[in-house]
């Protein structure tokens, strides 16, 4: 599931919580969950923010990564 967040986090500007979410047919907390580990690694950022009173989370791009440990 993380290479599909970065797949479609490196095809858009921006991609949203709710659309990957419904790309890859995944529960909020599992896809919480893989987000962070990604935006701990330093392959993502999580912009957090509010659409009128509604809490969104944005990835605005991935990083380019020659792989693990490199």
């Amino acid at each position: 599931m993380r290479l599909g967040v970065l797949t479609v986090a490196r095809e858009a500007d921006r991609v949203e919580f709710s659309f990957l979410n419904k790309q890859l047919a995944v529960t909020d907390g599992n896809l919480s969950r893989r987000l962070k580990v990604l935006e701990e690694s330093g392959m993502i950022t999580v912009e957090k923010g509010y659409a009128g009173r509604r809490p969104q989370q944005r990835i605005p791009h991935a990083r380019r990564c020659a792989g693990p440990g490199r």
